[in-house]
């Protein structure tokens, strides 16, 4: 009767004849297991655009992961330097290390090697999410700082101008008859309001404009026609 159970057994195993055997249902059990982790997968995407703060997206990550695995009863969580936990720590502990991430789940049982290797992947998404909004991060931060320096420098690009310009009156002010010269009058008559005008053209460049309004927002439809044209 054994023999005969392990005949057909391995018979029905392997696909022949149309037939996709017990050994393809089995896999196909093992892989579609870990479905809530599928549908925490689409979560993370989502969270992925809404979140731009690498930490934050972390934290919400980790509670998402909390409340839609059923296996996790508590998580602890590391990543560049900040640290959170949800729920309880208590039970059986998985580590996962990627990336900045440090992940430690806490589960009732223990886990079968399946929903572990389940886990390790999501652990790993996430550091590499986490990854990628810091280097997004950074990026912004780079960018910042250059537009910083390239306005800080056609500002003193702007101010050298005018002390040149400033320093051309003063020659001309120490010249022998500056004071009686009808060219002199003329030259302070032209320079003087263009100096001030260039002066308020720089300030204006740094002055922060409190009143400033966001533009109105229009239909789509009406914006396309409008950018069509």
């Amino acid at each position: 009767a054994l023999g005969g159970v392990l005949l057909i057994l391995g018979w029905t195993w392997s696909p022949h004849a149309g037939f996709a055997g017990w050994g393809n249902f089995f896999s196909q059990y093992l892989l579609s297991i870990g479905l809530p982790a599928e549908q925490w997968l689409h979560s993370l995407a989502n969270l992925a655009e809404e979140e731009l703060e690498p930490d934050a997206f972390v934290a919400r990550a980790c509670v998402a992961m909390t409340e839609g695995l059923p296996w996790v009863s508590g998580i602890r969580w590391s990543a560049a330097g900040i640290d959170g936990s949800l729920g309880e720590p208590h039970g059986v502990s998985i580590q996962f290390t990627h990336q900045d991430v440090r992940l430690s789940l806490f589960t009732r049982y223990p886990l079968p090697p399946s929903l572990v290797w389940h886990f390790n992947l999501l652990g790993q998404l996430l550091g590499e999410f986490h990854a990628d909004k810091q280097r997004a991060k950074r990026l912004k931060e780079i960018s910042y700082m250059q537009a910083v320096h390239e306005t800080g420098a056609r500002l003193t690009h702007d101010v050298k101008n005018l002390l040149q310009s400033m320093q051309m009156l003063c020659h001309a002010a120490n010249e022998p008859g500056s004071d009686d010269s009808a060219a002199f009058r003329g030259l302070l008559r032209r320079q003087l309001p263009a100096i001030t005008t260039r002066l308020e053209v720089t300030l204006d460049k740094l002055r922060v404009r409190q009143d400033a309004k966001a533009e109105p927002t229009a239909p789509l439809r009406q914006w396309w026609e409008e950018l069509m044209r």
